[in-house]
């Protein structure tokens, strides 16, 4: 009994210590983020720690549920994983709501308001403003070009429009996307094609409105020129099975060393191995945004990097679920994990969907990357689908017991 105790307890300490440690970065984020709110009501821009969401709100649930663990095991017995599941959810959601609603300062005023020329723009502190061209379809159908302005003192912007950028392009773009989102809001008469910030030593040229837009320009999704809160659908769900997965393979070692029962070893450290893969992945996306443009077509790095994203994935929520009927028979110990992994990728791709217009960012050019009639899926994306259920039937299958049920 004391030796089921201290591997109990070691299992324990080595668990919230692994989380504490992952966490220390987020949690330092999460602290300047705090601190600064406190004291100015928002952030500056400059001093803005780029990544604090979802990853906080993820650390925090983590931290606080690892913790509860003993204390739920000793008053929930056979339904602790689903209240401390439960709980991560509700202090995930909580604190990145919290999290989202901050102000990041690049300015000083609190209005903000883009002024629209239709025709050259006067002569006036050019140095003052961002400068932007803008192609759009009026109300009356046709395509008119303006040229856009943008005071520098107004352009706050809320954390959640930070991270709205930063799932377009390349952190490096972030402030620009962001000011382009603010002029875009603006423009109610027209749906936008395109907007490019232009440099103030050219903001007084006449000549901008009949020329065609730079191959410097930065916005060229035309699907994505307003904010809408949709676009976060697809990273809320990624937040909420990394914390599930982590919560489950910390529940899962805890009650193997509590019960001295190593039955569902092997499939708790594929779903360590696949949730750390992930996690390694949307680290990695955070710093490069996956080398993405904000081009529809995404060059082959990005698009194999996109790929593999989408297939791990699928397989670590099919994974976390596979460990739960380990043993049993194979309609629920593999194919319906499969099913899962497959389901949760297809709401991956309705996530993105949702972010552009029922439309998706593009692998390559052909007819394996084109959609297919009405529907936005490519021959690529079904594959990459599959793929996710596919790989997670067959590796649930190499570690099935040899004595499982047919």
């Amino acid at each position: 009994m004391n030796k089921s105790l201290s591997k109990q307890a070691k299992v324990y300490l080595i668990s919230l210590g692994a989380v504490l440690l992952a966490s220390a970065y987020p949690l330092y984020m999460g602290t300047v983020m705090l601190a600064a709110y406190f004291r100015d009501g928002g952030i500056n821009v400059t001093q803005y720690p780029k990544y604090i969401i979802p990853y906080t709100p993820i650390c925090l649930a983590l931290i606080l549920c690892v913790a509860l663990l003993p204390l739920a095991f000793r008053y929930c017995k056979k339904y602790t994983l689903l209240v401390v599941s439960i709980l991560a959810i509700l202090l995930f959601v909580g604190a990145e709501l919290a999290f989202e609603k901050v102000t990041i300062f690049s300015g000083a005023a609190d209005d903000r308001q883009a002024i629209v020329f239709s025709e050259k723009p006067d002569d006036d502190n050019h140095s003052a403003f961002y400068w932007f061209k803008v192609a759009l379809i009026n109300e009356s159908g046709e395509t008119e070009t303006r040229i856009v302005k943008l005071d520098k003192n107004e352009t706050d912007q809320k954390v959640e429009t930070w991270q709205w950028a930063l799932c377009m392009a390349r952190p490096i773009d972030m402030p620009e996307l962001a000011r382009i989102q603010i002029v875009s809001a603006d423009i109610t008469d027209g749906e936008i094609i395109d907007i490019q910030e232009i440099p103030n030593d050219r903001a007084a040229d006449e000549q901008l409105i009949e020329e065609q837009f730079e191959a410097r320009s930065i916005f060229k999704n035309p699907y994505i020129t307003k904010y809408s809160p949709v676009f976060k659908i697809h990273f809320y769900i990624i937040s909420v099975i990394i914390d599930l997965v982590i919560l489950g393979v910390v529940y899962g070692f805890y009650r193997t060393a509590r019960d001295e029962n190593y039955r569902k070893k092997k499939p708790l450290i594929v779903q360590l191995v696949s949730v750390g893969v992930f996690v390694g992945l949307c680290i990695f996306a955070c710093f490069t945004a996956f080398y993405r443009t904000g081009e529809i077509v995404v060059s082959p790095i990005s698009a194999v990097l996109m790929a593999t994203f989408f297939i791990v994935y699928g397989v670590t929520a099919g994974v976390y679920t596979g460990t739960w009927f380990y043993g049993k028979r194979r309609l629920l110990s593999t194919i319906l994990p499969a099913f899962i992994a497959t389901a949760i990728t297809v709401v991956m791709y309705i996530g993105e969907m949702m972010m552009m217009k029922w439309n998706l960012y593009r692998f390559g050019e052909g007819l394996v990357f084109d959609s297919i009639g009405a529907c936005p899926l490519a021959p690529v994306d079904f594959a990459v689908i599959l793929a996710a259920g596919v790989i997670t039937y067959y590796v649930l299958l190499l570690i099935r017991p040899k004595k499982a049920h047919a």
